[in-house]
């Protein structure tokens, strides 16, 4: 069974019967003013395709779509005017009163608004949470990812992936292997161990793992 538009389908057959001079009536006089492929394949039931090549067939060049879209703004069937939009300020402001919480929640006060400028422009040297070498950031940025810096995005990706994987007491080897290194002459006792790992960010599944190097 022939589809919707295609040639020997009951509609491509009604319109195989209107002449060139037809075509050129419904297509170009204005008395039919001047409709679009699109309202002419409606019409008939048919695709865009099949009206434009029986238009082509009868000598008559299609417009395009500028030139349809002046025919019709000159003939009335659309508007130049832009649609309306719904106020923005006026349906904040009916929101607002409505849930006059939300307004008060948006609101700062003077010492917050304060602080968060000094957050802003504060900077803090902490270590990185890969490595342990000393990284410079921004409080505010320090704080919003969870009191976490890193020197790198490789180091946040490997930390991300190794806890990821092992869980989050597993210890992390760049720090394991410079907290041994400079505890390299002293004794490995959890003290000394805690107190040079406070320098790198040690923590306690790396001070384990170097006690535990210590006495295999």
């Amino acid at each position: 069974m022939p589809r919707k538009g295609e040639f020997g389908s009951p509609q491509a057959d009604l319109i195989d019967e209107i002449s060139p001079e037809g075509w050129r009536f419904l297509y170009c006089s204005p008395e039919s003013r001047y409709p679009s492929i699109a309202a002419l394949s409606r019409r008939f039931s048919v695709t865009h395709r099949v009206i434009k090549n029986r238009l082509v067939a009868a000598g008559i060049k299609p417009r395009t779509i500028a030139e349809q879209a002046a025919i019709e703004y000159r003939t009335g069937r659309k508007s130049r005017k832009a649609p309306q939009r719904p106020d923005r300020a006026a349906t904040l402001l009916a929101f607002y009163e409505e849930h006059p919480e939300a307004r008060i929640g948006r609101k700062h006060s003077p010492e917050t608004r304060r602080k968060i400028g000094q957050a802003r422009f504060s900077r803090l040297t902490v270590s990185c949470e890969w490595c342990g070498l000393p990284v410079e950031v921004n409080l505010w940025r320090y704080n919003a990812n969870g009191g976490k810096a890193f020197c790198s995005l490789g180091h946040s990706a490997a930390f991300k992936a190794l806890r990821h994987r092992f869980g989050l007491d597993a210890p992390r080897p760049l720090i394991v292997a410079r907290l041994r290194e400079l505890n390299r002459g002293w004794p490995n006792t959890w003290e000394r161990l805690e107190k040079v790992g406070a320098q790198i960010g040690a923590r306690e599944p790396e001070i384990e793992a170097v006690l535990l190097e210590a006495l295999g």
